[in-house]
C-alpha cells in the first residue's frame, strides 16, 4: 500500500517514526485539495488547488497502518481516502491519504497553509 503524507509523517518530522523500516518513494503531489494549519496540518477537499508532501511504501504491514489510522483518527478525525497522486517524474501513482472528516473540521476558522513557487500548498 502506497500513502501520500503532507505534514508531520514527512520525513524530519516528529510522527514519521511511524514509517520506520518503511521505502520512502519520494516528493508527489495530490490534486484538488487545499492544505489548512491548525497547528499540524488538514487536507480538505478543493477543486482545482494541489498540495505537496512525501509517497510512502508501507507494503502490507498491518502494524503500521494501524499505528497511521490511530495518529489520524481514522474514521473521526480523518477518512483515509483513494486519491492519485503525482510523483516528481510526472507518473501517476495510486495512493491513500488522510483527509479532514467533515464533521470534525470547520474550514472557515482553519489558517490556509502558504503555497510553494509552483503554487501548490506546503506545510513545514
Amino acid at each position: 500500500m502506497i500513502v501520500f503524507v503532507y505534514g508531520t509523517l514527512k520525513e524530519g518530522y516528529g510522527n514519521n517514526r511511524r514509517l520506520t523500516g518503511c521505502k520512502k518513494l519520494g516528493p508527489a503531489k495530490v490534486s484538488d485539495f487545499k492544505l489548512y494549519d491548525c497547528g499540524f496540518p488538514v487536507a480538505w477537499p478543493s477543486k482545482g488547488e494541489v498540495i505537496t508532501g512525501e509517497l510512502w511504501d508501507i507494503e502490507e504491514k498491518k502494524e503500521v497502518l494501524m499505528s497511521l489510522d490511530s495518529l489520524e483518527g481514522e474514521g473521526s478525525m480523518y477518512n483515509r481516502t483513494d486519491v492519485c497522486a503525482l510523483d516528481s517524474s510526472g507518473y501517476e501513482v495510486p495512493a491513500q491519504m488522510y483527509v479532514g472528516h467533515p464533521k470534525n473540521w470547520d474550514t472557515s476558522r482553519l489558517r490556509i497553509c502558504p503555497k510553494n513557487e509552483e503554487n501548490a500548498y506546503i506545510w513545514s
